[in-house]
C-alpha cells in the first residue's frame, strides 16, 4: 500500500468532513434522545470534536510512533471504530435522507422517521466496526494449502513453507502480537518461513521489535525475508541490517538453494518495486536455472513476468485482501479490487502460481472484515498447474 503524503492526508480529512455531515442527523436524536439542551449545537460540536483526532492517526502513517498500550485501544481503536462507522454510514444516511424529502414533498401520509433511522444506521455500522477493529483482526487464521510445481525434485515433495506478510509491526501491532505469530508458526513445525515485506508501516522506530520477532520463528531451514514498499518509508537499511544481526537471511535481487538428497530448490527474492529496487531479470539470473523455483516478491503485480522467467511458484502480500471483503468471497468482494489485479489467494498463468497472502497487520485504519490475519502453511507437490 502506498505512503500517506500531504496530499494524500488533505483528502482524507476532506473526506472525514464529508463522512460527519449526514451523521449530524443520528447525533441529533441521539442529544433529543438524553435530553441534551440544544441537541443540533450539541450534534455539530460532537461532529466537529470528532473529525481532528484524524490528523494525529495520520501523523503516525507517515512516521510511527510507539503508543502505550492504553492510548492504542481506548484512543486509537475507539476512534477508528467510529470514524469506519461514520464513513460507511455516511451513504445510507443521505440515501435515506432523500428519500424522507421526497415523502414530504409528495405530501406522503407514510413518513420515514428520519432522526431514529439515522441513528440505527450508524449504531448497525459501529457494531460491525467494533467486531472488525477489537476482535477479527486479532483472530488468526492458519491457511493450508497443496501448490502443485511442474518438475519440483522428489526430495522437496511436501516440503512445508510458512508464508507470513505484511506484519506491520508498529504502534497498532505491537511485538506482543508478532510474538504470539511467531510462537504459532513454531508450532505448526514447518522447514522454512518466509515473510513477503511490509514488516513496518514506516519510520524507523520499530526496526528490533520486527528483529526480535522473527528471530523468535525456528524452522529447520531458517527464515528468508523479502522488502516490501513500507520498509523503505524512513529507512530501509538500518532494518536490513537488524534482521541479518539476527541472523536472518533478507534476500534483495538474488537467491538461496536449499539442496536435500542432492537435488535443489532455489529461494529467490525480488526487491521492492514502489522504490524502484526490484530487478527481476538479475534475481532469476541468479542460481540454478534449472532448480524449480520459488519466488518472494511482495508485489504481486510481479506475477506474469516472474511466470515468463521461470518461476514456478510466486509469493506476495502488499494488498491485505483490501482489509475489507464480503465473507466468504474475500477473493472476489473485497476493496482491493478497486486497485489491483491480482489481490487474494490463488492465481496461475502457464505453469506458475501465485499466492497473494491477506497479511498479518494492518494499515489505515486497523480492521479486518472477511479477511482475517492470517499464517498460509504451503505444501510444495509435485505436479502439472491446474488453470
Amino acid at each position: 500500500m502506498r505512503p500517506v503524503r500531504t496530499s494524500l492526508a488533505t483528502v482524507v480529512f476532506q473526506i472525514t468532513i464529508g463522512s460527519h455531515v449526514p451523521l449530524l442527523l443520528a447525533w441529533h436524536h441521539l442529544a433529543y434522545l438524553l435530553a441534551i439542551p440544544y441537541p443540533w449545537i450539541a450534534a455539530t460540536l460532537g461532529a466537529f470534536a470528532a473529525m481532528l483526532p484524524i490528523r494525529g492517526r495520520l501523523q503516525l502513517l507517515r512516521w510511527d510512533q510507539p503508543r502505550r498500550w492504553w492510548q492504542r485501544i481506548l484512543i486509537d481503536e475507539l476512534y477508528y471504530i467510529h470514524w469506519c462507522a461514520a464513513l460507511a454510514a455516511a451513504l445510507p444516511i443521505a440515501l435515506v435522507t432523500l428519500v424522507s424529502l421526497g415523502q414530504r414533498w409528495s405530501e406522503s401520509s407514510r413518513r420515514i422517521p428520519l432522526g431514529s433511522t439515522a441513528l440505527a444506521i450508524y449504531l448497525s455500522f459501529f457494531t460491525c466496526t467494533f467486531y472488525g477493529i477489537a476482535v477479527r483482526r486479532r483472530w488468526l487464521r492458519v491457511r493450508r494449502i497443496d501448490i502443485a510445481m511442474p518438475g519440483l525434485p522428489a526430495a522437496f515433495e511436501g516440503f512445508r513453507i510458512a508464508h507470513l506478510s505484511d506484519l506491520h509491526i508498529g504502534s497498532q501491532t505491537p511485538r506482543s502480537t508478532g510474538l504470539r505469530w511467531s510462537r504459532r508458526v513454531n508450532a505448526l513445525q514447518p522447514d522454512l518461513a518466509v515473510v513477503t515485506g511490509d514488516m513496518v508501516t514506516s519510520g524507523t522506530a520499530f526496526h528490533a521489535d520486527i528483529a526480535a520477532v522473527l528471530q523468535h520463528i525456528q524452522v529447520p531451514n531458517g527464515v528468508v525475508v523479502s522488502m516490501g514498499n513500507h520498509d523503505y518509508f524512513g529507512e530501509g537499511e538500518p532494518l536490513v541490517d537488524a534482521l541479518r544481526a539476527a541472523g536472518l537471511q533478507v534476500l534483495r535481487n538474488t537467491s538461496i538453494t536449499l539442496e536435500k538428497n542432492a537435488q535443489k530448490l532455489r529461494i529467490a527474492a525480488v526487491d521492492d518495486t514502489w522504490t524502484k529496487r526490484a530487478d527481476l531479470e538479475a534475481t532469476l539470473a541468479h542460481g540454478p536455472r534449472d532448480a524449480s523455483t520459488v519466488l518472494l516478491a511482495h508485489d504481486p503485480s510481479l506475477f506474469p513476468r516472474a511466470a515468463e522467467l521461470g518461476a514456478d511458484l510466486v509469493l506476495s502480500g502488499h494488498t491485505h485482501g483490501g482489509q475489507v471483503a464480503v465473507p466468504f468471497l474475500a477473493r472476489r468482494f473485497n476493496l482491493a479490487r478497486l486497485s489491483y489485479q491480482y489481490t487474494y489467494g490463488i492465481y496461475t498463468h502457464a505453469k506458475s502460481t501465485l499466492l497473494v497472502h491477506g497479511g498479518l497487520g494492518v494499515t489505515g485504519p486497523p480492521i479486518r472484515l472477511g479477511v482475517p490475519p492470517e499464517i498460509v502453511i504451503v505444501t510444495l507437490r509435485a505436479g502439472s498447474v491446474s488453470p
